[in-house]
């Protein structure tokens, strides 16, 4: 019961980073660039940028408070899948070879599937589960893929870092098989929450004291973060 209690308040790392995604729209003015790199042009811009803060702040808060979630949920959901379709994945396929691109499209992917986990639509949230296993295979591909480069962002002092990195590849594809093939999802999730709140606080936390005033660092927290309270709620969803 007590790892039960303790599951479900991990799970709400994911409304805490949707917050922080709201505060950091307030804070620098613009959307965070971990999932919309491509700051478009649109009529009545800023009201939409500091309209879609208060939209997360708000349904962040609401999901933690259990005040229409369900709705938070589809709103978040929305957000993200429009931002999945139109620009990022449009981007992404006229910069077929871009990693980078690729990364922020597969994590938009994940968010939105989170997102839908929380719309209290059963199907919906099974749909999500592969579509989120889908984002952890194609992080699983970069991992391999660009080894040499993702080595460089393990701190310095953490040994062998290609092993790290062969580990996490590991990870990632494990818990994809888990989801998709529905056998230990609630071991998979524990697992990659944890994981990703190690990287939160050997990672992303120190990078973000060190840079305070660079966006993207605290975007990437916020990605981290969420990415860790998806695989709770995942985790304390599975009976």
């Amino acid at each position: 019961m007590a790892m039960k209690k303790m599951i479900h308040k991990a799970a709400l790392l994911f409304p805490l980073a949707v917050i922080g995604f709201g505060l950091i729209i307030f804070i620098f003015g613009r959307f965070p660039e971990a999932f919309m790199p491509a700051q478009i042009v649109l009529p009545l811009r800023s009201i939409i940028t500091y309209g879609c803060g208060v939209l997360f702040i708000i349904t962040g808060i609401g999901i933690i408070i259990g005040k229409f979630s369900d709705t938070c949920g589809k709103l978040i959901a929305i957000f993200f899948f429009i931002n999945l379709i139109y620009p990022q994945l449009f981007i992404s396929l006229q910069h077929f070879s871009d990693a980078g691109k690729w990364t922020v499209t597969l994590e938009i992917l994940a968010l939105c599937s989170g997102a839908c986990m929380l719309t209290g639509k059963p199907r919906i949230a099974t749909v999500a589960k592969y579509t989120f296993a889908i984002a952890f295979l194609g992080f699983a591909l970069l991992h391999y893929m660009y080894a040499d480069y993702i080595v460089t962002l393990i701190p310095a002092w953490m040994p062998a870092h290609y092993l790290l990195n062969a580990m996490v590849f590991a990870g990632f594809v494990a818990t994809a098989i888990s989801l998709i093939i529905n056998m230990c999802v609630r071991l998979a999730g524990i697992f990659f929450g944890s994981m990703f709140c190690i990287w939160v606080i050997t990672l992303h936390l120190s990078r973000c004291l060190s840079n305070m005033s660079k966006e993207a660092e605290w975007s990437s927290l916020c990605i981290a973060m969420a990415m860790a309270g998806i695989g709770f709620l995942l985790a304390a969803e599975k009976k």
